[in-house]
């Protein structure tokens, strides 16, 4: 099985950026690390080939995220990025996918369960369609998982202290997706 894990932003786009207790988060960093850890609790396992959209604090336009994606034939497409709202008090996990999508829509069914399973004390906001080019311009199903919001403390706190348990999840997630 063929995936492509994209951390989301990168470069000169950071995502989402908060301030707390003198240090500065950034999505694209948060992002990354949850996906380089997935990278590296799959690396063993023979039957999944995990290819990163971004290799390091790269900018890579979203177009060229698609282009690779389609060009390595890869079997899912799942993009991990940290949510962010005006509404401080916003909280909880999300899994976007292409409207109408049935296909998209149960990959993103599999993460939205493994993370609201597995973080049961997180707010389940549920699956949510989107036109997302990385969504919609994917020849295979493909989600996107917003892990919880950094625009709130409590959020980034629980991210930040999180990422190998998110990790985790989500590969879990893929280790139980279903050979296409």
């Amino acid at each position: 099985m063929k995936i492509v894990l994209d951390p989301g932003h990168g470069g000169h786009d950071s995502g989402a950026v908060k301030s707390l207790y003198n240090n500065t988060f950034r999505e694209k960093d948060l992002n990354f690390a949850i996906c380089s850890t997935v990278n590296t609790i799959l690396l063993d396992n023979n039957q999944i080939d995990i290819q990163l959209s971004r290799m390091n604090d790269d900018f890579i336009e979203l177009s060229d995220r698609v282009k690779r994606t389609n060009d390595f034939a890869a079997d899912y497409f799942v993009s991990v990025h940290c949510n962010s709202a005006t509404n401080i008090s916003a909280n909880g996990i999300e899994v976007f996918y292409y409207n109408g999508s049935q296909k998209g829509k149960n990959l993103a069914d599999v993460f939205l369960k493994e993370m609201t399973t597995g973080f049961s004390n997180r707010i389940n906001r549920g699956l949510k369609e989107k036109n997302f080019i990385v969504l919609k311009d994917t020849k295979m199903p493909a989600c996107l998982i917003e892990c919880e919001f950094i625009s709130n403390r409590d959020g980034l706190l629980f991210i930040a202290s999180n990422i190998t348990k998110y990790a985790k999840l989500i590969a879990n997630g893929i280790i139980n997706l279903p050979q296409t």
